[in-house]
């Protein structure tokens, strides 16, 4: 099993089935049928990970029952120097210094000053298989794991073969964990960030895959229950679009593909779409909320101009513009 380093690199340098082209990336669960979103309703397996109905019935009645990160035993393979193991953690809370449920954007930017911790049921992660043989392999091989203290998130990373990773990970001193399946508990404090990293994930996912791709393409393939003033929004515009510059960034550092160039990324970037903002605009300086700040400071050359600070408020707001309606 390959590891990961510290700072994050990838060993080997991006498996393949991290890839994901742009059919693969719009025929993924944010569009699930009927049958599957009538089982999301009720289950709710977040994106195409795996669900944790049948664990939550194995949780551990008392949290004294639960075990430290360093009496875990995944039975993982000895990896090289300087890397650490990658493991799974599905039903997860994340808490802040206060043991108090923490809305999940909160981990964007700078972990170091801050305290958050995870808990939840923990497996190993083979790279090289698929999900239902990992959970085969590993049904008697998991451990309820409280107190992970978190020391980097991570993601929209981008491997070595130019690839984008969807996976958001965590790390801490001892492993990084891909985080799988939030807990019914927690899922309020997960959904509006996972609206805004799928969104994310597909706009650069289909850039990359087309280049050539075009706004009005890119809108029309877009599944039935996402919509252009979704895509839109002031919320997800403050959220995608900083984060562009440290991912075409980071893209041009191992591909020769700049993302800036086409179509569709430049029709985003285009000044009619500043009319969704409704925060204060400088006559020169980018601005930003305070979570994309931190996270897309070092890549921003010029002032930058900090707004906003009710979090609470902003992700009720794009919870209910993002969620479908049913009928």
């Amino acid at each position: 099993m390959a590891g990961r380093g510290v700072p994050y690199v990838l060993v080997p340098p991006g498996p393949s089935h991290l890839k994901r082209n742009l059919d693969l990336a719009l025929g993924s669960s944010l569009n699930p049928s009927p049958q599957k979103q009538r089982k999301r309703d009720s289950e709710w397996d977040y994106a195409h990970s795996a669900s944790c109905v049948g664990i939550e019935n194995y949780w551990p009645e008392h949290e004294e029952t639960m075990i430290e990160e360093k009496d875990l035993e995944m039975g993982e393979l000895e990896l090289d120097p300087g890397d650490i193991p990658v493991r799974k953690l599905s039903c997860f809370c994340i808490h802040d210094s206060q043991n108090l449920l923490v809305e999940m954007i909160e981990l964007l930017g700078v972990i170091a000053g801050h305290s958050f911790t995870a808990s939840g049921l923990v497996r190993a992660h083979h790279v090289d298989s698929d999900d239902e043989a990992d959970e085969e392999e590993d049904e008697d091989n998991y451990g309820f794991v409280k107190g992970l203290e978190i020391v980097e998130f991570d993601v929209h990373h981008v491997s070595e073969d130019g690839s984008i990773d969807r996976n958001v990970y965590i790390r801490t001193s001892h492993a990084w964990y891909i985080l799988d399946t939030p807990s019914l508990a927690y899922r309020p404090f997960f959904e509006a960030f996972s609206i805004r990293h799928d969104f994310t994930h597909l706009i650069v996912s289909s850039a990359i895959f087309n280049p050539k791709l075009t706004y009005d393409k890119f809108v029309a393939s877009l599944p039935k229950h996402l919509t252009e003033s979704q895509l839109t929004s002031t919320e997800m515009i403050n959220y995608f679009l900083p984060l562009l510059v440290a991912i075409s960034r980071d893209l041009s550092t191992v591909s020769s593909l700049n993302i800036n160039t086409v179509p569709f990324i430049k029709a985003l970037k285009m000044a009619k779409f500043s009319k969704h903002l409704d925060i204060p605009k400088m006559s020169t300086g980018t601005v930003l909320t305070p979570n994309i700040a931190r996270v897309v400071e070092p890549y921003i050359n010029g002032p930058i101009r900090v707004v906003g600070s009710d979090l609470t408020k902003a992700d009720r707001v794009l919870h209910k513009r993002l969620t479908p309606v049913r009928t």
